[in-house]
């Protein structure tokens, strides 16, 4: 365990999240200058994240410049850990208060209007109204970055709307339908996966649900068709749909 990359890591503030975790875990298995050589499925069970994921954040460390791989035949690759650049301190703008513009009445019976003011935010990214920001419009894009379990999901459904023969492109459109099931529409991952199983094995809905969007707009429809086909007398011989790859599945989830 390298315990100056370690505190570099944690120092440079510049991953967070899974990426953090994966960093963490490289460094956990380096030695003094840095070298280890873990599988990925190694890193993937101490950042509890997929091994897809894991490679995917290993390519991107290695663009960073934080990371060198030697790819290795029928071995594990290894790995040099470079110290992270710390991430660059923003100073905050000093915030001020306008002073209220008064106007001298026309005549004294005349009442002195209240002034008008716009509160104004300002941050390191720029200033924004307080319009803006009560409408959110300044928050950060969640999609941008997202969960494990989002990107599992994802990748999911494409790879069973590839194996129809249709093409499918993860985006941000994708990753915010998927997040929207979960914490919205109050699905758990494993009914949007039977659900996903379920669509794509289905001879009509394997050629409709192409997007996660799509899963989304129709979920309703999908359950409550498979709640039909439970109680057609075919479901009452047979609970389960037998997929392309030899694989079942309840009929109903």
């Amino acid at each position: 365990m390298s315990i100056r990359l370690t505190s570099q890591i944690w120092d440079s503030g510049r991953y967070e999240q899974t990426a953090l975790l994966v960093l963490l875990a490289l460094a956990d298995q380096a030695n003094d200058d840095g070298v280890c050589w873990p599988s990925a499925t190694t890193i993937a069970a101490r950042a509890r994240c997929s091994v897809r994921y894991v490679r995917k954040l290993l390519g991107e460390f290695e663009d960073d410049g934080v990371l060198s791989i030697e790819h290795r035949d029928g071995q594990s690759s290894v790995y040099r850990l470079h110290a992270p650049t710390p991430e660059p301190q923003f100073t905050p703008e000093p915030q001020f208060t306008p002073e209220p513009q008064f106007r001298e009445p026309l005549n004294p019976s005349s009442a002195t209007p209240e002034p008008q003011f716009t509160q104004i935010i300002k941050n390191h990214q720029g200033t924004v109204s307080s319009s803006d920001a009560a409408r959110g419009t300044d928050r950060p894009k969640i999609d941008d970055n997202p969960r494990p379990e989002v990107i599992d999901l994802c990748e999911f459904l494409a790879d069973k709307v590839r194996t129809n023969g249709h093409n499918a492109t993860i985006g941000k459109t994708w990753h915010r339908a998927c997040r929207l099931m979960i914490d919205v529409d109050g699905h758990t991952p494993d009914q949007i996966r039977k659900a996903i199983d379920w669509a794509t094995a289905d001879p009509f809905w394997s050629t409709n649900i192409r997007s996660m969007t799509t899963l989304r707009e129709k979920y309703s429809t999908l359950r409550a068709q498979a709640r039909q086909d439970r109680r057609s007398p075919a479901a009452t011989r047979s609970n389960v749909v037998i997929l392309p790859d030899g694989g079942q599945i309840e009929r109903f989830w």
